[in-house]
């Protein structure tokens, strides 16, 4: 009988993923013949390693990354601080940025169209230039105002557009019982989060919901970038911020 080449589970004949720990079992090349009784046997009794399930084999490799049960304590270190703060300073620059960049750029370009069209297009870059500071003034006092809060997960929406691309929300009880939606912009946390699990947010993250029990996750999410992050990494390999673990 083959074993699963990460944990050691036995694997029937005709598997393709391991039923503990999900590796996809490696097709046998032509002319390998099968293994004899006696290597099998001990195959079965050496590499099964106590792992019975999924959950206790992602146990094990989340105990041995350093991941506890409970939210990180990283959060508030000077570290992590810094690096959010560092953040927030670019998420201000861009859409102050897009806020002042966008309106002149239509002016410009209207000041080549010629006199008649000119007058237009810089007419209308300045009432899209007072109509979009109280927009981009909301969402920047909103994101540096907003407070933390627990809660749980209740629904996880995905909402199509042949417009555009699509939507993804999560939705929560907070511990108080009022109702919150996140929005999910890149389908990172809607990936990653399930019904029913304990959730932080955390306001001037781009990854805004902690899962409280990281120790049965097979990855792990940047709260900066949103990429996937083996366990075993303490700063993301994209961004270089640190991870909350």
């Amino acid at each position: 009988m083959a074993a699963c080449r990460t944990c050691g589970e036995p694997l029937d004949e005709g598997v393709e993923v391991c039923p503990v720990c999900g590796t996809k079992v490696a097709e046998k090349p032509d002319g390998v013949a099968e293994q004899s009784d006696g290597v099998a046997e001990q195959s079965d009794g050496a590499a099964k390693n106590g792992f019975r399930t999924r959950d206790e084999w992602l146990a094990k490799n989340t105990q041995s990354a350093g991941i506890e049960l409970g939210y990180s304590k990283k959060f508030d270190t000077p570290e992590f601080q810094a690096a959010l703060k560092a953040s927030n300073r670019t998420y201000t620059r861009i859409q102050l940025g897009v806020l002042f960049g966008g309106p002149l750029l239509v002016a410009l370009a209207g000041s080549l169209i010629g006199n008649a069209g000119a007058g237009i297009i810089i007419g209308a870059s300045i009432a899209v230039f007072v109509v979009a500071i109280p927009v981009v003034a909301f969402f920047l006092i909103k994101r540096n105002t907003a407070k933390s809060w627990d809660g749980e997960v209740t629904d996880l929406t995905r909402r199509s557009s042949e417009h555009s691309s699509d939507t993804y929300y999560i939705t929560c009880r907070t511990d108080e019982g009022k109702r919150r939606k996140v929005n999910d912009y890149g389908r990172s946390m809607y990936d990653y989060l399930q019904i029913g699990d304990r959730v932080r947010f955390h306001p001037r993250l781009n990854v805004a919901l902690e899962k409280y029990d990281k120790t049965h996750d097979s990855y792990l999410l940047c709260p900066f970038c949103g990429k996937r992050q083996d366990l075993e990494n303490d700063d993301c390999d994209v961004c270089g911020k640190p991870l909350l673990k």
